[in-house]
């Protein structure tokens, strides 16, 4: 009986452990690299998030400085803007 009692929790402990793994925080280059639709898309659901975890706004942070940094570099601009006929 009394192993029975410690390895059931042995086990309840494992599992609750097993849910605290913190969630890998996506970084600027990788947002960098998504298309400007979707990086637009997931910086408005951060936006409206009424409230949000430290991870989410440092994913949100990110992103932002994301969009920032391809913007500068031209990387949103239209090349048909710049030709003439």
């Amino acid at each position: 009986m009394k192993k029975i009692l410690f390895f059931s929790i042995i086990g309840a402990l494992a599992l609750n452990l097993a849910g605290c793994k913190e969630k890998e925080i996506r970084t600027v280059e990788y947002f960098k690299e998504l298309p400007k639709e979707e990086l637009e898309t997931f910086i408005n659901q951060c936006k409206q998030a009424k409230s949000m975890k430290a991870h989410q706004a440092a994913e949100c942070e990110n992103a932002v400085e994301a969009f920032n940094k391809n913007k500068m570099a031209g990387k949103y601009t239209n090349p048909d803007l710049f030709k003439f006929k």
